[in-house]
């Protein structure tokens, strides 16, 4: 009997939460979508008056309240920005947004006031969705890890301990099924590890004295005593989830090159504004410049396509640790792959069986379907499928217990 490698990416446990907005995010994006909501109906109420009743004094009221709502948060911002001498390019953003705005407001062109700063409200909300999906991968991970561990004392004792109380040398007692809580080497046992959510192999791993194991891994067979020598963030996982972070704040050669001339970005765009408005003295030509030389569609798109890609690659299993590995991907013509099953689906699936003379395929899938069916491992999983698939069933359950053997096999000797 064979089984064909159908599989893998990062294991299916994680990427699939919603997480959770904290206080502050909560706060910015009511205060986002709320003004912007709240200006844009006022908008549409103060046109129809303008345009349709043809009370133009009623309409430019209701239009700059609208206004002001939407851009007073942009103008408390730009202030504090302008404060605390922020370089940042949302907070450049937001400045010659907050200027372009208040000349429009002096102009008497509440309609321009109006939309300048709900274009720039909706954008940043849809750039802190893809932040938030970024996110949901590093909290994925955080389901590989254990939520306790089983330490053993000088004495041979055992309790249950948080994974963060661990330290290197610690020993700890892993049974099937468990989660290991930290990196470490095995002393004593014999088992097969799920190491998919590390290297991203489907097949397990058989270990035995003197291997190490990683946090995160899950133990699958037999009982492990491992000694721990990593724990928390300089476990394997740990540095995932750091490279993953870092990946998320990296910054884009565009941001970093708006953000380097940042400072003297605003005075040029406020100098050729006023040459402009010298030369033409027309306002408008000048209130164009400012808003043209916002950098919102660098500043916005750039960032929010990287992190979504981030997210949407770790979905996949795909784990990328700097921005800049996803702007390379333009000049690849040749990927060159190893002979593992990383790209593929990460399942096990009968291709064949090879019989003895006397044998047929029923009595062989029944045989295997009575050792596999109270194993855990990968192959037996795919044989019980395969027994269903076929319509396979036991007469009667197997009458002694199941002995996996890591490397080997399964063994069911029935007295």
């Amino acid at each position: 009997m064979s089984t064909q490698n159908l599989a893998n990416p990062l294991s299916n446990r994680i990427h699939d939460l919603e997480v959770p907005l904290t206080l502050m995010e909560r706060i910015r994006i009511v205060i986002q979508l709320g003004s912007a909501m709240l200006a844009g109906g006022l908008l549409v109420v103060g046109l129809v008056e303008w345009k349709i009743f043809e009370m133009e004094v009623v309409g430019n009221l209701i239009i700059a309240i609208a206004s002001l709502i939407v851009a007073t948060p942009i103008f408390l911002t730009s202030i504090y920005g302008i404060f605390t001498r922020d370089a940042d390019a949302h907070a450049m953003t937001e400045q010659l947004v907050a200027l372009a705005t208040l000349a429009a407001m002096m102009n008497q062109q509440f309609v321009v006031a109006t939309l300048i700063p709900i274009i720039m409200n909706l954008g940043h909300f849809l750039e802190e969705r893809s932040i938030l999906g970024a996110q949901a991968a590093i909290d994925g991970l955080k389901t590989l890890q254990a939520r306790n561990a089983t330490l053993i004392g000088e004495d041979g004792s055992q309790r249950e301990v948080d994974p963060s109380e661990l330290k290197v040398n610690d020993l700890l007692l892993v049974r099937p099924g468990d989660i290991i809580a930290a990196d470490g080497e095995i002393v004593e046992g014999i088992s097969t590890i799920d190491q998919s959510s590390i290297t991203g192999e489907s097949l397990p791993e058989d270990v035995s004295v003197g291997k190490n194991v990683f946090a995160g891994t899950v133990n699958m067979t037999g009982v492990l005593k491992i000694r721990v020598t990593k724990t928390g963030e300089k476990t394997a996982i740990g540095r995932v989830m750091e490279l993953l972070k870092e990946a998320e704040n990296a910054k884009t050669p565009v941001m970093k090159l708006i953000e380097k001339y940042a400072t003297y970005y605003i005075p040029i765009i406020l100098t050729v504004a006023g040459v402009v408005l010298f030369l033409t003295r027309d306002i408008d030509r000048a209130m164009a410049v400012l808003v043209v030389g916002c950098p919102g569609a660098l500043v916005l798109a750039g960032p929010a396509a990287m992190i979504a890609a981030l997210a949407a690659a770790s979905k996949l299993g795909i784990l990328i640790k700097n921005t800049r590995f996803l702007e390379a991907l333009s000049g690849i013509d040749t990927v060159v792959l190893d002979k593992t099953g990383t790209v593929t689906i990460g399942h096990l699936q009968l291709s064949g069986m090879v019989l003895k003379d006397a044998e047929n395929e029923k009595d062989l899938m029944v045989e295997a379907l009575r050792c596999a069916s109270g194993s855990r491992h990968p192959a037996s999983k795919a044989i019980v499928k395969a027994a269903q698939d076929r319509d396979v069933t036991m007469l009667t359950p197997p009458s002694a217990a199941i002995q996996e053997v890591p490397g080997k096999g399964v063994l069911l000797k029935e007295t």
